[in-house]
């Protein structure tokens, strides 16, 4: 039994109260993901802690709309700030391995070469 006065809070760990944002959910319980990524851009769900067990708690679950709600066992927590999720950033992987040109169609050019290194002793 959801109406339009039905909200949760919306903001960054250790922020104030006037930082925070009230956002409204849809008559299904739900968050629009796109009105959720133009305040918070790249945002891929919301977490919250838990007062009993404090870990985090994800909240990335999307209807067949695209809308963000919670897992079927859960439910949004009124009294809690949730925080922006973002996906976790993967670190460049340098190859190790040269790219070798191609002199002909299917086959890689050959790369020996000869370094030499002089003391300067």
């Amino acid at each position: 039994m959801t109406n339009s006065s039905t909200f949760i809070i919306v903001g960054f760990e250790g922020s104030t109260t006037d930082d925070n944002f009230q956002i409204v959910l849809n008559d299904n319980d739900a968050l629009s993901m796109s009105k959720l990524s133009e305040m918070y851009p790249g945002i891929i769900g919301l977490k919250y802690r838990d007062a009993k067990s404090d870990p985090w708690k994800v909240v990335a679950n999307k209807d067949a709309d695209g809308n963000l709600k919670p897992d079927d066992w859960d439910t949004w927590h009124f009294n809690m700030v949730y925080v922006p999720l973002y996906p976790i950033s993967q670190p460049a992987v340098a190859s190790t391995a040269p790219s070798a040109p191609v002199d002909e169609p299917g086959q890689a050019a050959s790369r020996d070469r000869l370094f030499v290194f002089e003391k300067g002793w």
